[in-house]
């Protein structure tokens, strides 16, 4: 009896891992967009930015000055535009993996060509932001600046 339950359990040890592999291959899910998680980082500081420029269009000169929303939005901006490029980097990657799927290719490029329009955008609201010599200008660039696309 007791010969029998060992050998139970050592079969039942040799072959369920490759049951469960074959089971675990067929119930997965579908594979993730390419750079999920660096699509959604860039998203969060994008929309802190866009909280950033409706905060300045709504106060005060005086308060805008008190609040250093001008060295805050120059931060915030190269922020997005740093991980705006990591994102680039990843979507660069996974679109010379040859492990990327041809399905993904088309959306790969999409995304290419979106966040590399959104890095012009931020880089020249950088250099803007760099170049306003007085915080009432600066004010109004910032209230200008539109990240909603």
């Amino acid at each position: 009896m007791h010969k029998a339950i060992a050998f139970a359990a050592m079969a039942l040890a040799l072959f369920a891992p490759p049951c469960l592999a074959s089971w675990q291959s067929q119930t997965s899910a579908p594979t993730p967009p390419p750079c999920e998680s660096n699509i959604a980082v860039v998203s969060a500081v994008k929309r802190d930015l866009i909280t950033l420029i409706g905060t300045v269009k709504k106060e005060t000169g005086q308060d805008f000055e008190a609040r250093y929303h001008q060295q805050t939005s120059l931060s915030r901006l190269n922020t997005c535009l740093l991980m705006n490029s990591e994102l680039l980097s990843c979507l660069d990657k996974a679109a010379h993996d040859p492990a990327t799927p041809k399905s993904q290719m088309k959306q790969i490029e999409e995304l290419q060509a979106h966040y590399t329009k959104l890095k012009s955008v931020l880089s020249h609201g950088i250099e803007q932001l760099k170049a306003a010599s007085k915080p009432e200008e600066a004010k109004a660039l910032i209230g200008s600046f539109d990240f909603s696309h």
